[in-house]
């Protein structure tokens, strides 16, 4: 166990780094003058160049590409060229969003996705199985952005159930702020449930057919007992093998959402950044988003072990 853990803080390190490599060249490429933007495009370029002196932008890339590693060996991911604040501040401040609104909508996709797989499975062939493969296949093509839209209309403008878009500070109102993200986490979970139903049901269907499950049922163990202990905890083999993956698409979904909500979040964070050309700010979320998919990715492997005593890591 010692090793594997070793081994996997080195591909923590690595994988993190290469993410982070990959965005600097990546905005190095991308056209646009952070300066520029910062004062606009009628700024004289004397003042262009100003500006770059006091950001640091006049550097060569190499040499500002390892004063930024050596911060981040630090734990320090600069300050935001745009904002003026440290990188790490204002990811803070708008993960009190985005990381709720994730959760909620990972937690709806297997509560639905779960049961629904299982339900589909026990009733192969039925109209019941033949609805929730229906809504398997719908729910895995529509985008995101068009049920947020079509959320919005129903439950926000004519119902008035739910309110249509922004958000209330967790510590002005915590009921209107998780009331501000009901409909956010449907448009982005309904989706990952319907990819976890379709990967429930064969797991279950898999299960279903093995030679155990036949003799346990020909001693007459209660079918209960048979989905609870057997089926239900190979489905859940699946579900822990697919949830780093389901996470890191919440997370990539979550950028669409939050625009179409007007949520301030990560998601309209990455957009302002990207657009304005903030690198501190752009490597900064790369990096986060990079630590929180692979520390998700190490509780899945653990999680898998436990559910599976086949699997061990040594």
């Amino acid at each position: 166990m010692q090793v594997y853990l070793i081994r996997r803080a080195i591909t923590f390190a690595v994988t993190v780094w290469l993410a982070a490599s990959l965005a600097f060249v990546t905005l190095l490429i991308i056209p646009g003058n952070p300066a520029q933007i910062i004062l606009g495009i009628d700024a004289s370029p004397s003042a262009v160049a100003a500006v770059e002196r006091a950001l640091g932008l006049d550097e060569p890339p190499m040499v500002r590409y390892l004063r930024w590693l050596g911060d981040l060996a630090r734990l320090d991911l600069g300050t935001s060229l745009v904002y003026g604040v440290p990188v790490g501040s204002l990811i803070a401040e708008r993960l009190r969003v985005t990381l709720p609104l994730t959760i909620m909508a990972l937690v709806l996709a297997t509560v639905l996705g779960v049961p629904l797989g299982l339900f589909a499975a026990r009733r192969r062939g039925s109209w019941a199985d033949l609805a929730a493969t229906a809504f398997a296949q719908i729910g895995i093509a529509t985008p995101s952005f068009w049920l947020g839209i079509f959320l919005i209309l129903v439950f926000a403008v004519n119902l008035r159930w739910l309110p249509a878009g922004g958000f209330t500070p967790w510590s002005q109102n915590p009921g209107k702020a998780f009331l501000s993200l009901v409909l956010p986490a449907f448009a982005l979970g309904l989706a990952r449930a319907a990819s976890l139903t379709r990967i429930v049901r064969s797991a279950a269907l898999e299960v279903l057919s093995a030679d155990y499950i036949r003799t346990a049922r020909a001693k007459g163990v209660p079918e209960g007992v048979v989905i609870r202990r057997h089926v239900l905890r190979n489905a859940l083999i699946a579900v822990a093998t697919v949830i780093s993956l389901e996470t890191a698409q919440l997370l990539a979904g979550a950028i669409i959402v939050e625009n179409v909500f007007t949520l301030p979040g990560l998601g309209t964070l990455v957009l302002n950044a990207v657009s304005n050309r903030d690198f501190p700010l752009v490597q900064g979320i790369v990096v986060c988003i990079a630590c929180v998919i692979l520390v998700l990715s190490l509780v899945t492997d653990i999680l898998y072990a436990y559910l599976d005593p086949r699997i061990r890591y040594s």
